[in-house]
């Protein structure tokens, strides 16, 4: 096959500019986006020949090939390079060659599915074979101008990412051969070959830099919950986010990363890469019956758990290293462990600060990728545990008594006392519903309402003036004995007022459950 000096030397110059921009785009690939991969190759190209007589050109079906593909995508700059080999449907001839690619990318990402619609260019050059004799059979000086060819290229690709960083890309593109000089003066043609041809690819990528997906992960189904409810009124049960706090359930591990919060009675299933030296977990909204909280690591990985500050994890976030901890203990620091655990696991036992909100780390001592599971278990203290079989009773006198779920709550009546009982309930934010009941021989009505509804019944001490917008439940006799039963969303600042009435004096028992 003869090559002309002319064409050598503008394939030679492309082939320079076509690794260039390959560095480049791969460059801002690697380090600020988008992808790389390979796909495989099919391509049906139409051929020009020469007509029998005249300066024209004829097309006849040309080149059908399959191959692979390398492809490197920066967020709106795509390059490539194509490996081809098949045959001239047409003469008969085998086929084979070299495409490299530079394209123009408009990414447009709807959740796992990103769509690319692309216009660019390719430089064909042909190894072996090629796709134009004349009617003798014989190639003509044309075959100088088509071993090595511009083709102009448009389509569209589909990426569908199944992880983080992993994506399955499908890709449809429509080729178009500009004309040579060369064939221009042999032939009457004008800016186009009447050369075109369809391309199909389907391949596999990754993503690289800061292109990684956020995709959530799926959470644990929630536990099924016990038919039968305990006796206790300090019993909880775990269920779907949001989290409520309270003994983990068995099985009930949910993927936890970096950055999110965690709640006290769950186990997560947590993951280490590489390059992480540590991970930090948001603890706050510790319900108000935990006086401490006992927080541990189990699994292969080797493990430290470090109890601090907010501020201590800002520290870390500003200066990028932990070492800052310890520069400051005192201040950063609340507790710190290393392998006091199960198996030389680490676990530490804090009690809640005032805030009832602080940070947990997890280094990674070895500086290695692999799994572990992070537990938080919420401890009582000594006056949790005197009060889980002992209503707490509260006097008639006291006007507005703060209360929280789970426990159960003695009053009266009396001659002296108002008619109107109200209470304020808090920590209930976490919990997916609220059953209110009250117990005993009175006739009592519940009313639950927001705190716009307390404010309301403060300056008119007459609860028939709160608007129904602030009510947030209403009972009469739903309950066991004619007695008042109401089940609430709790309203998403986790406080809300319940009012108890009665026409008669007497002793009465009110309790909260969170569901």
């Amino acid at each position: 096959m003869r090559t002309s000096s002319l064409s050598a030397k503008c394939f030679v110059k492309f082939l320079n500019v076509f690794l260039y921009v390959v560095f480049i785009s791969s460059s801002l690939t690697f380090s600020a986006c988008s992808s790389v991969g390979v796909s495989g190759m099919y391509a049906a190209n139409t051929t020009a020949t020469p007509a029998s007589s005249g300066k024209h050109l004829k097309t006849e079906r040309g080149d059908e090939a399959f191959g692979a593909t390398f492809f490197t995508d920066a967020t709106a700059l795509g390059s490539e390079i194509s490996y081809f080999t098949g045959k001239n449907v047409f003469t008969g001839n085998k086929v084979s060659g070299l495409d490299f690619g530079l394209a123009l990318r408009i990414p447009i990402s709807i959740k796992r599915v990103t769509i690319t619609p692309f216009a660019g260019a390719d430089y064909r050059h042909y190894l072996s074979g090629n796709t134009l004799e004349d009617a003798a059979g014989k190639t003509g000086d044309i075959l100088d101008a088509i071993t090595e060819n511009m083709w102009l290229k448009a389509g569209l690709s589909i990426d569908y990412a199944f992880t983080n960083t992993f994506f399955l890309r499908a890709e449809a593109g429509y080729d178009r051969q500009l004309a040579s000089g060369r064939q221009k003066d042999l032939y009457s043609t004008g800016f186009f070959s009447p050369a075109y041809g369809l391309r199909f690819r389907i391949g596999v990528g990754t993503y690289v830099g800061g292109a990684k997906k956020n995709f959530p992960k799926k959470k644990a189904a929630s536990p099924a919950a016990s038919s039968k409810q305990s006796d206790s009124p300090t019993s909880t049960r775990a269920t779907q986010a949001p989290l409520v706090p309270g003994a983990p359930a068995t099985g009930s591990k949910k993927t936890l990363n970096s950055g999110e919060q965690i709640y006290a009675g769950e186990t997560y299933k947590c993951q280490f890469s590489s390059q992480d030296a540590f991970q930090l977990y948001i603890l706050k909204d510790i319900p108000s019956r935990y006086r401490s909280l006992t927080i541990f690591t189990e699994g292969v990985k080797d493990t430290m758990i470090a109890i601090i500050t907010v501020e201590g994890a800002q520290a870390i976030v500003n200066q990028g290293t932990v070492d800052v901890l310890f520069d400051n203990p005192d201040r950063y620091i609340i507790d710190i462990d290393d392998d006091s655990g199960e198996n030389a696991n680490a676990k530490v036992t804090v009690d809640v600060p005032r805030e009832r909100a602080f940070i947990v780390m997890v280094a990674n001592k070895d500086k290695s990728a692999g799994n572990y599971t992070l537990t938080v278990n919420g401890n009582g203290g000594s006056e949790g545990t005197a009060r889980q079989n002992t209503n707490k009773v509260i006097p008639a006198s006291e006007r507005t008594p703060v209360i929280q779920a789970n426990n159960t709550y003695e009053r009266a009546f009396t001659s002296s006392d108002s008619s109107i009982h109200l209470y304020g309930l808090s920590d209930v934010a976490s919990y997916k519903s609220l059953t209110i009941y009250t117990e005993g021989n009175l006739d009592t009505n519940l009313l639950i309402i927001s705190a716009n509804g307390a404010r309301t019944l403060a300056d008119t001490g007459d609860p028939s003036q709160i608007q129904s917008k602030d009510i947030l439940g209403y009972d009469n006799d739903s309950g066991a004995d004619y007695n008042a039963r109401t089940t609430i969303t709790p309203p998403r600042d986790g406080a809300c007022f319940i009012i108890v009435t009665s026409k008669r004096n007497g002793t009465y028992t009110l309790t909260v459950k969170g569901n």
